[in-house]
């Protein structure tokens, strides 16, 4: 398993930043094979602190599958996709 960070463009309104991460985690679990469960609090959006950025973080088999999603469904210009660089899909 790999540690996934999604974070989120900032848009400068943060109720959409927060939808973007919402509709991605769906897409995730409805659209491919990661084990993300949209509706459990641990996978709900933070915000950083220092930066102001919202993002979320998982484990996963399936990182080349995160990317998938984030380029087919077209999160590619809302999200940054951060993988450890030995599994840089």
């Amino acid at each position: 398993m790999c540690k996934v960070i999604i974070r989120i463009n900032q848009i400068g309104d943060p109720k959409t930043e927060a939808r973007i991460a919402a509709d991605l985690r769906v897409d995730l679990w409805a659209k491919s094979k990661v084990e993300i469960d949209s509706d459990d609090p641990q996978f709900n959006s933070k915000c950083d602190l220092n930066s102001n950025q919202r993002y979320f973080e998982f484990e996963t088999d399936f990182p080349e599958e995160v990317a998938r999603v984030i380029e087919t469904f077209g999160y590619s210009n809302k999200v940054q996709l951060i993988l450890p660089a030995s599994t840089a899909a």
